[in-house]
C-alpha cells in the first residue's frame, strides 16, 4: 500500500477513520480514530493546547475512539486505511 501522510492526516481532521497496522509485537490492529477537534473530548484540547504532542515522522499519534484515548502507529506498518465518517 502507497502511504499518502497528508491525505491520511487531512481525512483524519475530518472525520473518523479506521487503520489497520501491525503492532510491534506483529498482531495485527484495526483502531477506529480521529483528529478532528470536534469529537475530541474538552479535557484533551485544553491538554494538547498547554503541551502539545510532540510531531514524529515514523508515526502519528491519533485520537482512539473505541478506547477514548490517544494510540499512535508507525507509517510503515500501516496495511489498510479508509474514511468511515465525515463530521
Amino acid at each position: 500500500m502507497i502511504i499518502d501522510k497528508e491525505d491520511i492526516t487531512k481525512k483524519l481532521h475530518e472525520g473518523i477513520c479506521k487503520i489497520i497496522f501491525t503492532k510491534a509485537n506483529g498482531d495485527e490492529r484495526v483502531m477506529s480514530c480521529t483528529l478532528n477537534e470536534t469529537i475530541l473530548p474538552e479535557v484533551v484540547k485544553e491538554i494538547e493546547k498547554k503541551a502539545p504532542r510532540e510531531k514524529s515522522k515514523d508515526s502519528l499519534a491519533v485520537w482512539d475512539t473505541d478506547k477514548d484515548a490517544w494510540r499512535s502507529f508507525r507509517w510503515d506498518s500501516v496495511k489498510e486505511f479508509s474514511a468511515e465518517r465525515n463530521i
